[in-house]
């Protein structure tokens, strides 16, 4: 979905760092992750009868957990840590991101079409990622095991987690039947015109 591969890109930009899209079981020392999930789609009013497409808001909900890893000499992680977390909430209390220009047509339909030919989704215009909260953040030790599972020293990790919703507007394009016949009524004559 470009809707996020763009919010992916744009934290990337931000940050300077790995981001992942959950699920995964990659890793790096330095990434966000992010998980889409609770996706909805309510129905919109149609600015006009004749349009072709019925519109809604899609609204998803977002997690973004930022994790760094290593070692706290000098306090370097620590100050890394600090230092982008400030940075993610900066960007996250704007209020509203806007995420430019992720139209895309939607693929794989196949059920809908089995039921529905000629039916289609399409993404359109802009998203919007808004109502970001955090979750929680904080530090935690993580052992690295030898083969003998010795400690043999403490790695650090740390992890700064937020909830947003992002949304996207969406049309279903459905075909309207072709005309075959309009009837013109004369009530003062009582008489009826077909044309075909």
């Amino acid at each position: 979905m470009r809707a996020l591969d763009k919010l992916q890109d744009a934290i990337k930009i931000k940050l300077r760092a790995t981001t992942i899209m959950e699920p995964s079981n990659a890793t790096a020392a330095r990434h966000v992750r992010v998980l889409p999930s609770n996706i909805t789609l309510t129905p919109l009013p149609k600015s006009s009868p004749d349009i072709r497409y019925m519109p809604y808001a899609c609204t998803m909900d977002i997690v973004l957990s930022y994790r760094l890893r290593g070692g706290n000499v000098d306090n370097y992680l620590t100050d890394v840590a600090m230092t982008e977390s400030m940075i993610i909430t900066e960007m996250l209390m704007q209020g509203v991101i806007t995420i430019k220009d992720v139209a895309e047509d939607v693929t794989d339909l196949e059920a809908l079409k089995i039921k529905h030919p000629g039916w289609a989704l399409k993404i359109v215009g802009d998203a919007l990622l808004f109502n970001a909260k955090r979750k929680g953040d904080g530090f935690a030790n993580q052992p690295t095991l030898n083969e003998m599972d010795e400690v043999l020293n403490e790695m650090m990790v740390y992890e700064d987690q937020w909830a947003a919703t992002l949304s996207l507007t969406v049309h279903r394009h459905f075909p309207n039947p072709l005309l075959k016949t309009i009837i013109l009524s004369n009530d003062a004559i009582s008489e009826d015109i077909y044309i075909e």
